[in-house]
Order: C-alpha cells, then sequence, then structure tokens
C-alpha cells in the first residue's frame, strides 16, 4: 500500500468518527430538551392541582361561620 491509500483510510476512520461525535452532541442535546419538556410538563400539571385545592379549600373556608378566635 502506498502513503496515499494510508493516509485516505486514516482520514476517513477520523471523518466517520467526528461524524459519530456530531450527531452524539446533536441527539443528546434533544433528548436534553424532551426531557426537559417532559419534567416542566409534570410540575405543571402538579401546580395546577394545587392551585385547584388552594381555590376548593378558600371556598371551604368562606362557608365556615366565624367565630372570634378566627
Amino acid at each position: 500500500m502506498n502513503l496515499t491509500k494510508i493516509l485516505t483510510i486514516v482520514l476517513f476512520a477520523i471523518s466517520i468518527y467526528l461524524a459519530y461525535y456530531l450527531y452524539s452532541s446533536v441527539q443528546n442535546t434533544i433528548d436534553e430538551r424532551n426531557s426537559i419538556a417532559e419534567k416542566e410538563a409534570l410540575i405543571i400539571e402538579r401546580l395546577m392541582l394545587i392551585r385547584e385545592a388552594e381555590f376548593v379549600f378558600r371556598k371551604f373556608m368562606e362557608n365556615i361561620p366565624r367565630i372570634g378566635i378566627l
């Protein structure tokens, strides 16, 4: 094998590695964004549940007659 073929094979292998590295970094970013979006959706759902519970509690407290200490 001459030097040109050896350099071609080595540079091709390096380019394959760099392409995989680039793909992997982009895919990790996409996966991270999806994970964050899922977590945000769960948090929003829980906050809405808490807000509804606070609303129900306030309505409940309005219906209770007040006595001197409360």
